[in-house]
Parts: structure tokens; sequence; C-alpha cells
């Protein structure tokens, strides 16, 4: 019986994490012979909060465009990931907001989500200039 390449991926991601290790096992054993991962375990993108009555911030915008262009191209936050630079939590903390990219990250996410980093840049820019005239 072949295995699933993309559940065995998802395993190996997450051999640190204790007991979420068994259930993903668990699902690529189980799902082997369709090769498909159970729906259930793609997690839905929560809707960011945006305050009311207050401008974007630069944080939110960039979180905006990452999250947009990511979901767009049918990436994850792990594809997302580079080598021992990021991981997929620090990338779940700038889709929040919680957090800001370095010059570096730009480069790298720009890489990873297909475009160059210029136009990350400007992506963002535009969400932050389409909310000002919604603003006034």
């Amino acid at each position: 019986m072949n295995e699933n390449p993309t559940a065995r991926r998802a395993a190996v991601r997450v051999q640190d994490t204790g007991a979420k290790i068994r259930t993903i096992i668990d699902y690529s054993q189980e799902y082997n012979v369709t090769g498909a991962i159970p729906s259930g375990m793609a997690r839905t993108v929560k809707p960011l909060e945006i305050p009311e009555g207050q401008p974007l911030s630069p944080e939110i915008a960039f979180a905006l465009v990452i999250r947009d262009r990511r979901t767009k191209l049918g990436l994850n936050q792990t594809d997302l990931e580079g080598d021992g630079t990021f991981d997929h939590s620090y990338i779940s903390l700038l889709e929040k907001a919680e957090r800001q990219v370095c010059l570096r990250g730009i480069l790298h996410l720009s890489s990873k989500l297909q475009m160059e980093p210029q136009d990350l840049i400007l992506e963002v820019v535009k969400k932050l200039q389409q909310n000002q005239t919604k603003e006034e």
C-alpha cells in the first residue's frame, strides 16, 4: 500500500508536538488508500479583527495581504516556512498582525508567495490607501 506523501510530511512536521503526532499518523495510515487527508484536519481561516473607525495599521495591512495571497495560492502556513528562518507559528503571528516582519522576512515571504518584494510592499501600501479613502 502506498503511503500518502502529504500526510507523511504533515506527520514529520509535527513530530515534536507529542500527542498530536499520533492523530496525524493515524490519519495518514487510515487514508492511504484514497491518498486524501480528511477535510477536518484543515483549519478554517479566522477573520482578522480590524478595529472599526480606525485606520489600518501597517501590521494589519501586511497581515491581510499575506493571508490573502497565501490562500489564493492554496498554500498553508507551513508552506511559507524557511530553512530554519521562519516556522508556521511565526507566520501565524504575522497573519494575526501580532508580529512585525523584517527585511529578510519580506524577501523570504515574497519568494514563497511567488511575487517580487516590491510588489508585496506595494500591495500593503494599496491596502493602507484603500482604508484611508474609506475613512474620509
